[in-house]
């Protein structure tokens, strides 16, 4: 039986007898909400560097380059945690999207940020938006007092009013429609977004926003021309977005996009076409945009020496090494805090120092790696009834863990 089928048949495990309320290494793949990097500050740094100027309100670019496993992923969604929970109180607000792929052509990579967004959330940027021009058009809409309070505390909180019956949802998108027409000049798109606000239309509103083929019929129950099928259209509703985004009152857009590198292994013609599009999107956006690429070393080194005008646009470059011993036992700590009863501790308990060594030796300094060992190892200790995380057992099971398939049929 191998080291992983009798972990999944050891049944549940006592993870308190660690002071763990659950395994803390269980996940190989970040989660969206990553609170913290461990022993990267320079690397932070230079990705400050890019978010500052963005907030000054020049638009900056920046590329993490890391091999597999090193950890782009999780800075890039710890970036993201940094600017949507730092920026909640403050306006404009700023917003940060993280994107897992670009995808094989632009339209593909604004359909992946309009479900990063999600439904719920561009829903509530409408309303909020609904809100501001009930603010801007008062005397027009005869505006109450108290609703003006609790507009001006939060547009959102429009949809309460809408649901009371005090103010006609139809007479306020027709306003809305009309100021939105003057910021982002595409009648489709200002069609599609205010109709999320509208219960009947709203699944056909978003279907169309996300950029899927619909057909003419269902078009034309909304009222619109054309669908988002190509790239052209999508740049232009990634644009529109953008606009309504400013409008609503939110400041910097962060784009964080993942596993770059599947752009080099797209036919040459096909991977031209994205990274003109990308570059268009810069240019057409000077202010207010910070954009994150997270791309293996290999694949970058083919953009830098073929493609100079679309390396032109990112200043910064962030290179994320190897963990080295003690960056690899301050991540084993910091990942053991966010599970135990009793936080910020320094102790790596009940990894002995030998163990940790192990696993760093094993892992190479990968990220990745480290977490799948540690993980292995906190349920190994608890099947094995180990008060401390070292000795024999620990150390063959870890190592025949990583051992090729034919090493270990050989065996």
């Amino acid at each position: 039986m191998t080291t992983t089928e009798s972990i999944l048949r050891s049944g549940r495990l006592n993870y308190s007898k660690y002071g763990l309320k659950a395994n803390p290494f269980a996940g190989s793949v970040p989660c969206d909400d990553v609170e913290f990097v461990v022993r990267r500050g320079e690397e932070i740094d230079r990705a400050m560097w890019t978010l500052r100027a963005g907030t000054l309100g020049t638009s900056t670019h920046a590329v993490v380059v890391g091999g597999y496993g090193n950890g782009k992923t999780h800075l890039l969604k710890y970036l993201k945690h940094l600017v949507n929970e730092q920026t909640s109180e403050s306006d404009p607000q700023d917003l940060a999207i993280y994107v897992h792929s670009p995808g094989e052509n632009f339209r593909q990579l604004y359909t992946t940020v309009m479900i990063s967004l999600g439904h719920h959330f561009v829903q509530e940027i409408v309303w909020r938006y609904l809100g501001f021009i009930c603010l801007r058009h008062e005397n027009l809409l005869q505006l109450k007092d108290n609703h003006k309070l609790a507009l001006k505390k939060d547009g959102r909180n429009l949809k309460k009013i809408v649901e009371k019956g005090d103010l006609l949802l139809s007479n306020i998108v027709a306003k809305a429609k009309d100021d939105l027409l003057q910021k982002i000049r595409l009648l489709d798109y200002a069609t599609a977004i205010l109709h999320l606000v509208f219960d009947e239309y709203s699944f056909l509103a978003w279907k169309w926003l996300t950029a899927e083929d619909m057909p003419y019929d269902q078009r034309k129950e909304l009222g619109l021309s054309m669908s988002i099928n190509n790239d052209e259209r999508a740049l232009r509703a990634f644009l529109s977005l953008k606009a309504l985004l400013e409008e609503a009152g939110y400041g910097l857009l962060v784009l964080l996009i993942d596993e770059f590198e599947v752009i080099v292994s797209l036919p040459e013609r096909n991977r031209q076409k994205v990274l003109n599009e990308i570059r268009h999107l810069i240019d057409s956006l000077p202010s207010r945009l910070c954009v994150f690429l997270a791309c293996a070393p290999e694949a970058w080194r083919i953009i830098i020496e073929h493609y100079h005008a679309f390396l032109e646009r990112f200043t910064h470059i962030v290179f994320l090494t190897p963990l080295n011993l003690a960056q690899t036992e301050q991540l084993i700590i910091a990942y053991l805090n966010a599970a135990r009863h009793k936080t910020h501790q320094t102790s790596p308990a009940p990894f002995s120092h030998e163990s940790i060594e192990l696993i760093h030796k094993l892992g190479s300094g990968n990220v990745r790696t480290t977490l799948k060992l540690c993980q292995i190892a906190i349920d190994l200790g608890l099947m094995h009834d180990l008060q401390e995380l070292s000795g024999e057992i620990l150390q063959s099971s870890l190592q025949r863990l990583l051992e090729p398939p034919q090493t270990r049929s050989e065996s």
